[in-house]
Formats: C-alpha cells, structure tokens, sequence
C-alpha cells in the first residue's frame, strides 16, 4: 500500500513510518519545513509540505491509497484559535484533498483528553466527550466529527485512534526526555494522587495499532483506543523510571489550591508568546492526579486483532536506555529504537 504519513519526522511519526516500512507499505512522510528530518531516509521518503496549505497537500498526496494523519498542534493551554488552525482546517484541508486524489482510507490520531475531567476505571470509546475548556480537546473533537461525517457519506473510509494518555518510547523528546531528568533529580513535584490509575501506549504499540488500523477491512468507520493493555498507576509509571536511572524518588506535593492559582497566572503570563512555549504549569496538568484516567483497549483487539507487541517493563527499560544514552552522549537525538515488530 502506498501511504503518507503526517507528522512522519516526529516522535510517533518515525516509530509508525518504521512499522509501516517493515510491513511492506511504501511509505512517505509530510514533514513541515524548518523540521529535523534526519535519520528518516532510512524510513520514508520525505515530502516537504505545510498542511495547511492545500497545494503541498495535493502534491504529497498524489499516487497515494491511505493517509495516516499525526501532525497536530499539541498542548493543552491557550486559544482555541491556535488549534483550530492547525487541527480542525488542517485536517479539513487533508481530508477534502484525500478525497479528490482517491485515497481510500485516513487514520487519525486523537487524543483521549476528548473524554474531558471525567475518572475513568476501564473507559472505553464510548465514554463522553467533552473538552471541558481545553482547547486541544476541543479541536481533536471538531477533527473526530468532520472525519465522521466524512465517512457517513461513503466519501472516505476513516479510522479514529486515541492513544493511551502516556504514550513514551525511544526518540520522546517533548515527553519522556524532561521527565525522566526530574526523575533523575530525584524529586518530583505533584498535585493530586500519583496512585492514580492512567493507561500507557510504548510507541511501538501504538505504530502497530496504526498498522493494523490501515490493514483491516472491519476497521472502516471505527474509533479505537490503543494502549498497552495493563493497569498502571502514576507512581508505578514514575518509579518505575526510577529504579531503572538507580535513583530513590520522592514526591513532593503541592496544595491543589495553590497549584491551580499558580496555573492560572502561568497561562496569563505565558498567552503573549503563542503555542509554542508552554507554561511550566498548566491548569490540565494540575488535574492529572485528581482523578483514574485508565482506558481499556478491548475493541481495538476484538475488531482488529490488536495485541501490543512489546510489554510494558521492556518498553520503558529500553526507553530510559535511549534517555541515558543520549543524556550522555550530551545530545538529545530523535533517534529510533530498534525493530519492536517484525
């Protein structure tokens, strides 16, 4: 199958353009210009392009049968008119494209913060959404409906993913990489209860999800949430990274009070610089602990055949061994893992 992958130059984007190469797709990847494109040679053929401008999307998305659509705008702060650009006419934009070019099928990648500030033991996709003021939900939401309709008209098979709330693997500059050091320090600040169920997806998984989500004829139509299919408590996820740096963790807690004013006057101080430089603190993270964020990921395996292909421990072992080596080596590379599912 000849796929383009939005996003492929970024951290899930690589780990899914491998799978997808393994696999025997012909991939090639839309990387915004300005972006670090190396090492992909190995993976995709890079095709420079802007999604919101239409032209570069008719070009990338010549000859193409399916589109695997990752680049978003992700934060969880500001204004919704940041997000709607990029994430609701973007994907409008990609869409009405893949619809003139022919492409057949279009997996896109949600988030599970469409479920809003509700706790969730075992959620599914069901589950309500609501984006409760945060503007990347919000847009996430418009982009589910617009792909939905989309295929209730019979003009293109859509696929909606919504990964596990934590997703990490090798190459996870923005998440895993800042984490991992205040780990290292060996205190952590926290608001709420780190014993907290979340839910998990090494990027692996998720890229295997994605594959499978391309593949199936049954996927057509669907949303799936995809994570690695254990339950996992904050504190397990945190001390975990913990024991495998050799370091003893200790939390140190925040009134929730406290934090949520601090939160707010963060966003107010940090809205003149734009989207791209997020606040040390935000109003989301301040309810992270608050409340079970666990999803279950029982119909993306009974209606895909989805399993995760690495465990949980082995994933995040070989995550923090891409974090020392890359801490040590003085330079943070997007460097893939090794082949997780031949």
């Amino acid at each position: 199958m000849k796929i383009l992958v939005t996003g492929g130059n970024g951290f899930l984007g690589r780990h899914v353009c491998r799978r997808l190469r393994d696999a025997g797709h012909e991939v090639a990847a839309l990387c915004q210009e300005g972006t670090s494109t190396e090492g992909m040679e190995d993976l995709a053929a890079v095709v420079p392009g802007d999604l919101t401008d239409p032209e570069d999307l008719v070009e990338a998305l010549e000859g193409r049968e399916a589109v695997v659509h990752l680049a978003a705008l992700v934060a969880e702060w500001g204004r919704f008119s940041w997000y709607h650009r990029v994430n609701v006419q973007g994907t409008r934009s990609l869409a009405d494209c893949a619809v003139a070019s022919g492409v057949r099928r279009l997996v896109f990648m949600s988030s599970l913060a469409v479920h809003g500030t509700g706790s969730f033991d075992g959620g599914d996709e069901a589950a309500p959404r609501d984006a409760c003021g945060n503007p990347y939900a919000a847009s996430k939401i418009a982009a589910e409906d617009l792909l939905k309709e989309l295929h209730r008209r019979g003009d293109l098979e859509t696929v909606i993913l919504r990964p596990g709330m934590v997703p990490f693997g090798e190459g996870d500059l923005r998440g895993f990489a800042p984490l991992a050091r205040t780990i290292a320090s060996g205190r952590m600040p926290v608001t709420g209860d780190p014993g907290r169920l979340v839910c998990s997806v090494y990027a692996p998984n998720l890229a295997e999800g994605v594959r499978l989500a391309l593949e199936k004829p049954e996927a057509a139509g669907g949303t799936f949430v995809l994570t690695d299919d254990i339950r996992l408590t904050w504190d397990a996820f945190f001390q975990g990274i913990a024991g495998l740096l050799g370091t003893r963790l200790r939390y140190r807690r925040i009134p929730l009070t406290v934090a949520k004013l601090g939160a707010a006057v963060a966003e107010t101080l940090w809205l003149p610089f734009g989207p791209r430089h997020r606040p040390p603190l935000t109003r989301y993270l301040v309810r992270l602990m608050t409340r079970d964020l666990h999803f279950a990921c029982e119909a993306a395996k009974r209606t895909l055949g989805y399993r995760p292909v690495t465990g949980f421990e082995e994933g995040l072992a070989r995550t923090v061994e891409w974090w020392r080596g890359t801490r040590n080596s003085g330079t943070l590379t997007p460097v893939v893992g090794r082949d997780d599912a031949a």
